[in-house]
């Protein structure tokens, strides 16, 4: 099904582009987000078409996902990628909060729509959260720059229902959180703190927008961006298959971008809709002519760090599954040890996110914080 709307995926990505240059422009921001909401209703309608006739909704479902990638792009361009980690998540687990469903119908949604024309009208940024993947609390987004996230919920009417006391309450415990910076999980036994980066960000997208230009021409392209870490682009699958195989990598640790995008796995994270950059490749991208591989070679984890310093272990089986023992020079004993989360690590493959910064980012946060 996706394949058919090429036209409109470009014309979105170009429109995305464009805001990205533009970002005070709430007219582009509005023009965007009624673009993303026509495509929506669109799918949503032929979602359920197929339903009464009792066939798969899974094309459906997909494109859905990449339209609304578009949507999971707009907050990136104005709030820091891990502040708006918690925006998918419920807040007393680790686990991804329920979405909101169709919008189409729903009388509710033109509410917050012509509350959103109103705070662009008054020169405040904004965007539907409907419209996304990702923002799985409130209505509207407010889109101040440099700020947490601010969450704003549209009723008709003055509401005491169960349901809207469990919406006030979330929303409580969320403002609560990006307030405080601190959280509770699994019924309150442990407390999750959220700190600052300890280092400035590093990452390699540009690279890969580079690698995906020169596989054009050469059916495939790859680079080691840094120590242990690979990236590669490819419009055709035999010359894909001859360079994984010139690699010669003892321990890989491979991710298809373009499974992670069917299996709707990019939730939080900062979509390809903005990565890549030329509308063309992103739609080559969407309909799988272009296939993009990260790899990383475990053995070369341990390198992030002096050797003398601390000894990698990988714990699949962890919800933190880098796992660092750190010695004390001369001293075979490991005298402490830091971890890092899954969710960190998955920010290399999907956000181009250089390895080495998560690892050095997350000893020195470790650092800090002992």
């Amino acid at each position: 099904m996706i394949g058919q709307y090429k036209q409109a995926l470009a014309l979105l990505k170009d429109r995305l582009n464009s805001l990205k240059k533009d970002r005070q422009n709430l007219e582009k921001l509005l023009q965007l987000q009624l673009m993303i909401i026509r495509y929506i209703k669109r799918i949503e309608e032929r979602s359920q078409n197929l339903k009464k006739l009792q066939k798969s909704t899974s094309a459906a479902r997909n494109a859905l996902f990449i339209f609304k990638s578009f949507g999971d792009a707009i907050p990136f361009l104005y709030i820091s990628r891990f502040n708006l980690k918690q925006l998918s998540f419920d807040l007393d687990s680790e686990r991804l909060k329920n979405d909101s469903g169709f919008i189409s119908g729903q009388r509710g949604f033109e509410i917050e729509l012509n509350q959103l024309e109103t705070f662009l009208c008054q020169g405040y940024p904004g965007m539907l959260c409907d419209i996304t993947n990702s923002i799985r609390y409130g209505d509207i987004l407010m889109l101040f720059e440099d700020s947490d996230p601010l969450i704003i919920e549209c009723k008709l009417t003055k509401q005491n229902d169960q349901r809207s006391r469990r919406q006030g309450k979330k929303l409580k415990q969320l403002a609560d959180y990006y307030l405080n910076d601190k959280k509770t999980i699994k019924k309150g036994l442990i407390q999750v703190d959220r700190v600052e980066t300890q280092l400035p960000l590093v990452e390699y997208s540009q690279r890969m927008n580079t690698l995906i230009e020169l596989a054009r021409v050469k059916g495939v392209a790859s680079e080691e961006v840094e120590q242990g870490l690979y990236y590669i682009a490819s419009f055709n699958n035999l010359l894909l298959d001859e360079q994984l195989r010139e690699l010669k990598l003892a321990k890989p640790w491979m991710t298809n971008l373009n499974l992670e995008m069917r299996n709707h796995n990019w939730i939080s994270y900062l979509p390809l809709t903005l990565s890549i950059e030329r509308s063309e490749d992103l739609v080559d991208f969407v309909v799988g002519r272009l296939v993009l591989i990260v790899v990383v070679e475990l053995q070369s984890i341990s390198r992030a760090l002096p050797k003398d310093k601390a000894q990698f272990v990988l714990n699949e089986t962890s919800e933190h599954p880098f796992e660092f023992y750190l010695h004390e020079k001369g001293n075979k004993n490991a005298s402490s040890m830091f971890a890092i989360a899954a969710h960190m690590i998955r920010r290399v493959p999907l956000e181009f996110v250089s390895l080495r910064w998560i690892v050095q980012n997350s000893y020195y946060t470790w650092i800090a914080g002992s």
